[in-house]
């Protein structure tokens, strides 16, 4: 969410067929929701469905990508950890995967997964990325900067991946 970054909460029923929110609980849905605190997690009371981001991919290697930044986002973020600037990478990803060329698709992973690390405490102060920091959306010249880069790019991300033991 904007206000409070990555919020785990559950929903009880969501798969009967009477379930008003069964068809709008979909993973790479953008949704406006209403999150009630329980005792020790977050209850989902009402869910309006705002657009697919997955049928505006279109194209499997962009929705291949997407998924697995999300993947790994819930392995990095422990259970109530609420760091907001997330949110903004992750809509920046998908901004720039709707309507970037798919040539430039990898780049865009890269910018989001080094900010992600970068956010999360996991990537150092390295001079080679400090240009991509920030970008929630970056522009596509620095998507084409960062596509010559991808190779040590990817390096780096899984060098502090290994470091954190997952």
């Amino acid at each position: 969410t904007k206000d409070l970054g990555v919020v785990r909460a559950t929903a009880r029923g969501v798969r009967m067929m009477k379930s008003k929110n069964r068809m709008s609980l979909v993973e790479g849905t953008r949704l406006q929701v209403s999150l009630v605190k329980g005792k020790e997690l977050w209850r989902l009371t009402n869910v309006v469905f705002l657009e697919s981001y997955y049928e505006r991919l279109k194209i499997e290697e962009k929705v291949k990508i997407a998924w697995s930044v999300h993947s790994l986002l819930r392995k990095l973020v422990p259970h109530d950890v609420l760091p907001s600037h997330l949110f903004e990478i992750l809509l920046g990803l998908w901004g720039t995967l709707i309507k970037e060329p798919s040539e430039l698709a990898k780049a865009a992973e890269c910018i989001a997964l080094l900010n992600i690390l970068h956010e999360l405490g996991y990537l150092g102060e390295d001079s080679r990325w400090m240009a991509f920091m920030g970008l929630d959306e970056p522009s596509e010249e620095q998507l084409r900067l960062m596509q010559e880069q991808t190779g040590e790019a990817v390096k780096t991300i899984n060098e502090s991946l290994r470091e954190t033991h997952l």
